[in-house]
């Protein structure tokens, strides 16, 4: 609609815009529930390739290019496994739906959990995935599924931007104020300018551009 005023003698011309976006809204939470119903729905095929592929590595194969095969089927699964995982949980974020359940928990166990479900993706990539520190009990009150999807980002991340013959060591301690995890790795690294976008979505420096 557009409306003229005179003030002083002068007329003014007020444009206003009414754009109806309910129509744009709900396509854009239909997409949204196909993709998550999709990509839900791939987890199970994904997981049975997983299963299937550790099966046959358990089985002495005389082929050493056929065993290497089988390691990488298995690592880009898990890797597309955690993709949906980390995907699910950004849109739960996004409805309000994530809820987080701290208890006591001892870390140790989920540490190494991890750790070892990531090995054969660092030994696909050519790169060192170690544990670091000692066994001690270390209590921590922490929703162990949130700790483990955290932990999960940071190693996969690590293995993936570390070039090949690179480490990746994982470890915690014991401090005066708390407990300290630490995932390093020998990737790129980032600028401290860099540092401002640790946390925007979907981001990539462009040092690590032509990574996959």
């Amino acid at each position: 609609s557009v409306s003229a005023v005179k003030e002083g003698g002068d007329e003014r011309v007020f444009l206003l815009w009414v754009r109806d976006v309910r129509e744009r809204r709900r396509r854009e939470r239909f997409q949204r529930e196909i993709l998550s119903t999709t990509t839900h729905d791939l987890k199970g095929p994904l997981g049975a390739i997983a299963v299937s592929c550790d099966v046959l590595l358990d089985t002495p194969v005389a082929d050493n290019r056929v065993h290497s095969m089988l390691e990488r089927i298995s690592s880009s699964a898990s890797s597309a496994i955690q993709l949906i995982e980390e995907f699910l949980s950004l849109r739960r974020i996004e409805e309000g739906a994530f809820i987080l359940r701290p208890t006591l928990n001892d870390v140790r166990p989920i540490i190494s959990r991890v750790v070892e479900n990531f090995q054969l993706s660092a030994k696909t990539r050519g790169v060192e995935l170690v544990s670091e520190g000692d066994a001690e009990r270390i209590e921590g009150c922490v929703d162990a599924l949130g700790f483990e999807r955290v932990l999960s980002n940071l190693i996969s991340n690590g293995i993936k931007f570390s070039r090949k013959g690179g480490q990746v060591s994982v470890g915690i301690k014991r401090g005066p104020n708390g407990a300290t995890l630490t995932v390093k790795d020998l990737g790129a690294g980032m600028e401290p300018l860099d540092a401002q976008r640790l946390f925007n979505r979907f981001g990539r420096l462009a040092s690590h551009a032509q990574v996959s």
